[in-house]
């Protein structure tokens, strides 16, 4: 490494979340990585299509969730059938 520091990397040198290393959603979303290193503020464009993007994984996630909810429910429902 060249000084500059890498938000996916700790210390370390071992891959870490945005959550742990205190970034959240919208910190991510008002700053961006330079060449040199330092945070730059987004333009509102750009910061919509971060939402854009994080809204749809969100629905994708909850839409999975749902289907294996659901999976699990006939299959709880299938075991009791079989007593």
């Amino acid at each position: 490494m060249d000084g500059r520091t890498d938000i996916r990397r700790t210390k370390t040198g071992h891959k870490s979340s945005p959550e742990q290393s205190g970034l959240t959603l919208h910190k991510l979303a008002d700053m961006r990585r330079t060449r040199v290193g330092k945070p730059r503020p987004l333009h509102d464009q750009e910061k919509l299509d971060m939402f854009r993007v994080a809204k749809k994984f969100d629905r994708l996630v909850a839409d999975l969730e749902r289907k294996m909810r659901a999976a699990l429910c006939r299959l709880k429902e299938m075991l009791t059938g079989l007593d």
